[in-house]
């Protein structure tokens, strides 16, 4: 994705001195976010990395195969009827390094992020760059890109 505006961090004010002078940095883990005994507030998601699609169908006749074209997880030569029903669908993502950032200073974020105690803002002016240099210090791990997350219920 590439970023026309500028990044915000918000964290505590020892960590935002230590992130600009000497390029320290916490990179939690997917699932790591979701432990109630670590975190709280807006920090903790148990729904980090989880997603759950309902899919309405009114009527369905054809294969397995044609189902499987329309909503996937489904093959096979089989006939299937459906009628009046809804398929969920459950994902939960891989375990990954993940690190946060907003593209609206001001927002909820802002005051989320006085409300959890962060005293410091850093602006991260080239989000490609940052994020460029950032995964080539960790060359054991595959870099899998900047994606917007869009919060909503599980």
């Amino acid at each position: 994705m590439k970023y026309r505006t500028p990044l915000f961090k918000f964290l505590e004010e020892n960590y935002a001195t230590e992130m600009i002078r000497k390029g320290s940095f916490r990179i939690g883990t997917l699932y790591e976010y979701r432990d109630d005994e670590k975190y709280s507030g807006k920090i903790l998601d148990q729904g980090e990395g989880k997603r759950k699609t309902k899919i309405a169908i009114e009527r369905f006749e054809g294969t397995g195969d044609d189902l499987g074209e329309k909503i996937g997880l489904f093959s096979g030569p089989g006939s299937v009827r459906i009628y009046g029903s809804s398929v969920t669908i459950k994902e939960s993502s891989p375990n990954c390094y993940i690190y946060c950032t907003t593209g609206a200073f001001f927002s909820d974020t802002l005051y989320e992020a006085i409300k959890d105690g962060k005293e410091a803002c850093v602006m991260i002016t080239d989000a490609e760059q940052f994020f460029q240099e950032l995964s080539s210090h960790i060359p054991e791990k595959e870099f899998k890109g900047t994606h917007p997350c869009i919060y909503g219920a599980v």
